[in-house]
């Protein structure tokens, strides 16, 4: 799925000084858009592992500097994001 960021997004941004020594981070909400054409024919995609999050559900989005990713947990990355 691909997130779908507001043609009028509420973002904010802060800086975290307990966060990798010190990073910008921005915070907002997307929505999860449906797969694609690119899908069709395929059996297999990723989802949410528990399926509680549904196309077009607003979620929470914590965008980080691209440089800081290899210093946090594991998950999910999106280095552009769509937009209404």
């Amino acid at each position: 799925r691909d997130l779908l960021l507001p043609a009028d997004p509420d973002l904010s941004a802060q800086f975290r000084p307990d966060l990798l020594d010190g990073v910008v981070e921005i915070r907002g909400r997307a929505k999860l858009s449906p797969p694609g054409k690119e899908w069709e024919g395929y059996l297999y995609r990723t989802i949410h592992p528990d399926g509680r999050e549904s196309d077009g559900a607003l979620v929470e989005l914590t965008a980080i500097p691209y440089y800081a990713w290899a210093n946090r947990e594991v998950g999910q990355m999106i280095v552009w994001l769509k937009r209404e």
